[in-house]
């Protein structure tokens, strides 16, 4: 009895090893049908009927695109928690002249700490 336990012991991984090998043969067979068909298919009779639509049947003709937008856009919702959350970010976020001042102290330190690797 031991005898037969030891040899299904043995035959165990060798099994396993034989049905991965069976099943990556499968699906690299079934890959390849697929792929083949699909190398058969032709797209004729797939042209688009889409067409341009006039943006007025859209309800969006009438605005003139020249119209500048207000700068407190936001005043027309009425809304005061956005009036204020803007507020908050305008007043934390720095100026453009303060922002390019920051990126070029940035390039000026890059630059000096990459001095030394020169000649």
């Amino acid at each position: 009895m031991m005898r037969c336990d030891r040899l299904r012991s043995l035959r165990a991984p060798q099994l396993a090893a034989a049905a991965r090998t069976v099943s990556t043969v499968v699906l690299a067979f079934a890959a390849t049908v697929v792929l083949t068909l699909a190398g058969c298919a032709s797209p004729a009779g797939i042209e688009s009927d889409a067409r341009p639509v006039d943006a007025t049947v859209l309800g969006a003709g009438g605005a003139d695109a020249g119209t500048p937008i207000a700068a407190d856009w936001w005043i027309g919702f009425a809304d005061p928690r956005m009036t204020s959350l803007i507020d908050q970010a305008v007043a934390g976020s720095p100026s453009l002249r303060l922002a390019r001042a920051g990126l070029d102290r940035a390039a000026a330190v890059t630059a000096g700490a990459g001095a030394s690797q020169g000649p």
